[in-house]
């Protein structure tokens, strides 16, 4: 017994597995925007952190504005202190955890730049991991490279507008 199969009741068959296809797409994109939105955008965007070295998290060295587009928050900075220039740069957030990243930085005006890793503990703070490649003399004059490891907390300032 042969069966066959109308080609009216293929095409459709067809037209609605595309469709399923499209709409689950754009359900997924969609429920991933509210995920930016809810976990990064809302707590994040248009706010201002002050840095703090970790070794001492009580006297802040910059300050830094963050804006948020999709799963990147891209800021800018300035220190305090004035001995470091201005500096921006831009974490892209792990889009399956949204608590985890990696980016980079570069200071204005110099060569220095740095690749950076985050963690967004809580609502008000990121723990910023920065190793910079510096240049010192070894026991025999020579300069070399040499990384510096730098570790930042930033905290969010509440009522600054």
């Amino acid at each position: 017994m042969v069966v066959c199969i109308h080609p009216d009741i293929l095409s459709s068959i067809i037209t609605g597995i595309i469709a399923n296809i499209l709409f689950t797409l754009i359900l997924i994109y969609g429920v991933q925007q509210f995920r930016y939105w809810y976990f990064l955008k809302r707590k994040y965007n248009n706010k201002t952190f002050h840095s703090f070295w970790k070794r001492f998290p009580e006297d802040a060295i910059q300050e830094i504005n963050c804006k948020v587009r999709g799963n990147k928050i891209i800021f800018s900075g300035k220190s305090l202190n004035k001995k470091i220039s201005g500096f921006d740069g831009q974490f892209i957030i792990n889009p399956v955890n949204l608590k985890y990243g990696e980016g980079y930085h570069f200071h204005e005006h110099t060569d220095g730049f740095a690749f950076s890793k985050i963690i967004i503990r809580d609502d008000s703070t990121f723990f910023v991991d920065v190793p910079y490649t510096g240049v010192k003399e070894n026991n025999k004059q020579r300069k070399v490279g040499y990384i510096v490891y730098q570790a930042f907390i930033w905290k969010l300032i509440e009522n600054k507008i």
